[in-house]
């Protein structure tokens, strides 16, 4: 009896001294990252058949379980990824705020000066104080333009090293929870209890995980996890871990552990910090070079037709303003390769058809897997196909979409061979400014007007605008082809004549006759009419010659 009052002081002693060890484990651990608060589960020994009765026989450690919550642990997951993601999220685009919003970075000053200044010239268009100032406007929306490309490109830089960063870190992490799963799994094995301790390291490093990437888990009946990430893309499956890494265009892919083909996974990433990361590079970060690039190329593209059209201090027609947006080398630059296994190899030309239909997507040549040469232009943001083509039958191939073409010259393609097309992406970096003398400035135009002096009205003629100066009526520099002669025949109707010899006007092949005119009102005096001329008005009683216009 004595003995048996002594095993089960003893053993109560052995279950409560393990007691005070977990309690000792829960204080030194306190303020360890990730540690479950542990508690010893105390039981009843197996009593002991004796005569007629079972005696107890003292208790015994049933088991030391963690105080813990799967759905408060899997809620903590997903409010991480949350959180994180709209935390990275703002601290981008508070940079990207921040440099549009200042006057001295944005762009809208630096426009509102430069056509200004091109008003200002074109009222005088004789002064060259008024032209030295357009070509430093000039310069300094060109530099515009160019700075903010800068700081929008680098920041871009630094968010593709950032991404970089995150998907090395969600490697390492899950390298971590692989080997976590191999020894839970190995000591459920072996006795059937899991370390707590180690249950806790997994659930921290899937935290930390979270914290990067949205991730999901599914338990197997080893005690192992399998995580997905995004969505659903399979990170640890087993002991198959696969490897997350991003590529010089910021783009993420999933290699799996056998060594196959890297998956590009960008669009099915969400929450973390790559998500936030993700989600402002293609949303805003892109959106906003994209939209800047349309400004640029749009500026270009209007300014030197306008600037064509225009007669200079030496009296010939301009030339550019900025460098061409077709401009070859800028046009092939719109074109890169993407695939991450192959590197396609071919010349791909993009250019701008009509500036005011760019938008800020970007786009994809995609090769048919079958290889037969046929492709399809394809816009990023959803997948839509715009328009289709086929190689097989030579070069060069066009397709046309959304205001800009892609013009395959020559290449070798492989069957699923990508490239990505940015028509407006590059458009601030390239803008440069070519018109440097301020002679060169066609700021006259080429329609001039002179009014004879035995007139006996009071009207008034004045060039109205030009718009084709490829027409023949422009092909002799310094003078039409004829020049024009406005007659008018009554208060009400005027012709057109050829006033090559002013001594003797005669009348154009095929003659214009008998044009309406309406006293008191604006009119147009060469509906149709050649290129450039000179118009003379010659007429009784007419109350007001109306303006020229040039087409």
């Amino acid at each position: 009896m004595g003995s048996s009052l002594i095993n089960i002081g003893i053993s109560g002693l052995r279950a409560h001294q393990a007691a005070l060890a977990t309690t000792g484990h829960n204080i030194t651990n306190a303020n360890s990252a990730g540690y479950s608060r542990q508690r010893v589960e105390i039981s009843p020994q197996t009593p002991q058949f004796q005569g007629s009765a079972y005696l107890g026989r003292g208790a015994e450690l049933a088991s030391v379980t963690r105080v813990h919550s799967t759905f408060v642990t899997n809620q903590v997951r997903l409010d991480t990824a949350a959180f994180a993601e709209v935390e990275d999220f703002l601290s981008q685009i508070g940079q990207l705020d921040s440099l549009l919003a200042d006057e001295l970075t944005g762009l809208v000053p630096a426009l509102q000066t430069f056509f200004g200044s091109l008003q200002a010239a074109a009222s005088d268009p004789a002064s060259i104080p008024a032209r030295q100032l357009v070509l430093s406007e000039t310069t300094g929306l060109v530099n515009r333009f160019n700075t903010m490309y800068d700081r929008l490109h680098a920041q871009q830089e630094g968010l593709t090293d950032l991404i970089g960063t995150a998907a090395e870190r969600v490697s390492e992490l899950s390298q971590g929870i692989g080997r976590l799963n191999s020894r839970i799994a190995e000591s459920a094995g072996n006795g059937g209890a899991v370390a707590n301790d180690l249950l806790d390291q997994r659930d921290e490093l899937l935290r930390q995980l979270s914290e990067i990437v949205s991730v999901s888990v599914v338990p197997q009946s080893d005690g192992q996890l399998n995580v997905f990430v995004g969505k659903g893309q399979p990170l640890i499956v087993g002991g198959q871990i696969s490897t997350l890494a991003a590529t010089a265009a910021g783009d993420i892919t999933l290699v799996s552990s056998d060594d196959r083909a890297a998956q590009v996974i960008t669009s099915s990433i969400a929450g973390g910090q790559l998500g936030g990361l993700l989600e402002f590079q293609d949303g805003v970060l892109n959106q906003a070079l994209n939209h800047l690039g349309r400004i640029a190329i749009a500026v270009t593209e209007s300014v030197n037709a306008v600037h064509r059209q225009g007669v200079t201090l030496d009296g010939v027609f301009g030339g550019d303003v900025f460098t061409a947006v077709n401009d070859p080398t800028l046009a092939y630059q719109r074109a890169t390769p993407i695939n991450v296994g192959s590197r396609p190899s071919g010349a791909l030309f993009v250019g701008i058809a009509d500036s005011s239909q760019l938008t800020a997507a970007d786009y994809e040549i995609r090769f048919s897997l079958a290889g037969d040469g046929s492709f399809a232009l394809v816009r990023s943001s959803d997948a839509k196909v715009m328009a289709e083509g086929t190689t097989a039958q030579g070069f060069p191939v066009t397709v046309a979409a959304d205001g800009f073409e892609v013009r395959i010259d020559a290449g070798t393609f492989r069957g699923g061979d990508r490239y990505r097309i940015q028509p407006s992406l590059h458009g601030g970096r390239d803008i440069a400014q070519v018109v440097r003398n301020a002679r060169d400035l066609a700021l006259a135009t080429p329609v001039r007007v002179q009014t004879e002096i035995g007139n006996r009205g009071s009207g008034i003629a004045e060039p109205a605008g030009v718009f084709d100066i490829s027409h023949p009526g422009f092909s002799n520099p310094g003078r039409l082809t004829p020049p024009l002669l406005v007659h008018f025949t009554s208060p009400t109707t005027y012709e057109l004549l050829d006033n090559t010899d002013p001594a003797a006007p005669r009348a154009l092949d095929p003659p214009v006759r008998n044009q309406p005119y309406v006293p008191g009102i604006e009119n147009l005096l060469l509906p149709g009419g050649p290129g450039q001329t000179r118009i003379g008005s010659e007429g009784s009683q007419v109350g007001r010659l109306p303006a020229a216009s040039q087409s």
